[in-house]
């Protein structure tokens, strides 16, 4: 096992009423990153349905991304990406063990923004200042897009990748003249697809339309690509910072931040942890914080927790 994920501990959380029934439920556990504080956790249910929760280190996580199948984890580290995945119960529940690092691609050091998966299996990362960067299994990289314009500085935010593996829309915020702005790109024309935006981040397509986390205001939005426009679709109890589509439902990371826009109505005035939000009302319908312990949180992601299937006899 890697010595990175060697120390792991369990912490005690607080909860809506309904959250831990939602995991059970949707037969999920949240994975989180939490880069000043070095390390990546899980919170799951228990066989009773109580919600369990552990940490354990993993220095520089800052981006998160579930494989499809949803049974391991991609994590980009200070240096490296790792495939991690949970040891299991027998039952489903991911058992109280630290993940397990399976695979180890090495990168060179930058700030990873966002983290997700090409159809060859190569995963993309998003380097603030280095671009779109694709690592191979020897460690070669392959940098997919890098963001330049004339007398603007540009720093890369996120990258969306669509259902058939390819990387289709970024984030991008634009600094000139003293003024900040947000962008998205379409990767394959390389053309700006909305302008005008704050802060966006997280671009996460789903049923063709691009959903993203406006950092300046903590917002939810989703827009149309090719429309040229963006709407607001909830606003965030804190820093948003994360975000997971899982059917109408978005799962946001959330952060303390000095401007409240958006309190709780039953729950903690300031939190670290998790706002699940109905995406067709706008409002919170879950919650959990992860207590003080946890300063910040810098991504989310889903993990199955449905029991593996058997294999089936061959003749």
């Amino acid at each position: 096992m890697d010595t990175a994920f060697v120390s792991s501990s369990t912490i005690s959380v607080g909860a809506s009423r309904g959250f831990a029934a939602w995991l059970r439920r949707r037969r999920v556990a949240v994975a989180y990153a939490a880069r000043a504080a070095g390390r990546v956790g899980v919170v799951d249910f228990g066989s009773a349905g109580e919600i369990t929760s552990r940490e354990q280190e993993v220095p520089g996580c800052a981006a998160l991304f579930a494989m499809p199948d949803r049974r391991s984890l991609l994590c980009a580290s200070a240096d490296r990406i790792l495939r991690l995945a949970p040891s299991s119960d027998g039952t489903g529940h991911a058992a109280p063990e630290p993940l397990q690092a399976q695979t180890t691609w090495r990168r060179d050091a930058g700030t990873a923004r966002d983290l997700a998966l090409l159809a060859d299996g190569r995963p993309i990362l998003a380097d603030a200042g280095r671009g779109l960067i694709a690592v191979s299994a020897s460690g070669a990289t392959d940098t997919l897009w890098h963001p330049q314009a004339p007398e603007a500085m540009l720093t890369l935010t996120g990258v969306a990748v669509d259902e058939d593996g390819a990387a289709a829309f970024a984030t991008v915020e634009r600094e000139r003249n003293g003024r900040s702005e947000g962008l998205v790109i379409d990767l394959a024309s390389g053309e700006v697809a909305l302008a005008g935006l704050g802060r966006v981040h997280a671009p996460r397509l789903q049923n063709g339309w691009l959903w993203m986390l406006e950092a300046g205001r903590d917002e939810v939005c989703v827009a149309e690509p090719g429309s040229g426009l963006c709407e607001r679709v909830a606003a965030c109890p804190g820093r948003a910072s994360g975000l997971v589509l899982d059917g109408a439902q978005a799962l946001v990371g959330i952060s303390p931040s000095p401007v409240l826009r958006m309190p709780l109505p039953q729950g903690p005035t300031r939190f670290c942890g998790f706002a699940l939000i109905d995406t067709h009302s706008g409002t919170v319908s879950e919650w959990l914080d992860l207590g003080e312990g946890t300063l910040a949180v810098d991504d989310v992601a889903l993990l199955s927790t449905r029991p593996h299937s058997p294999a089936r006899p061959t003749d």
